[in-house]
């Protein structure tokens, strides 16, 4: 039962998401936007220096331009699939339209791990598992049970 309770909060906050999101372009902006800013401050509360804040700006100029059109596009992604679903579609169709959201997906995931690994890179592994630390102790009481 637990799996199921599960599933049905995920699509129900998956569907809402979508339709609380009408433009996926500016809901991707804002949320990296957000994003940097939570990385910037989890950086400064490290006390990093400003070469490592410098650092770390660079590695997130360099994903600006590109990475909010991959998030758009998976937002995209996941409505259709969802729109799909709720107007009864067929199996070939939602195995469609579920292998391109994983595909776009995957790949924008394998995008954010490379920035994040290029921002540790650029201020230092110790630097960098304390702002994960910062970061994990803010999302944890929205992720753990």
């Amino acid at each position: 039962m637990k799996p199921m309770r599960i599933l049905t909060v995920v699509l129900l906050v998956a569907v809402s998401a979508c339709t609380w999101r009408p433009d996926p372009d500016e809901h991707a902006r804002k949320f990296f936007d957000e994003g940097r800013e939570m990385i910037i401050k989890a950086l400064k509360k490290q006390d990093a220096t400003d070469q490592q804040l410098q650092a770390a700006e660079a590695v997130l100029a360099k994903y600006q331009p590109t990475l909010p059109g991959e998030l758009a596009t998976v937002m995209r992604r996941q409505r259709d699939l969802f729109r799909a679903v709720a107007t009864g579609q067929d199996s070939a169709t939602l195995a469609r339209l579920e292998t391109e959201l994983h595909q776009a997906h995957e790949g924008t995931v394998r995008t954010i791990g490379r920035m994040h690994e290029e921002i540790g890179t650029a201020v230092g592994a110790t630097t960098w598992k304390g702002a994960q630390a910062q970061l994990d102790k803010r999302w944890a009481k929205h992720f753990d049970e």
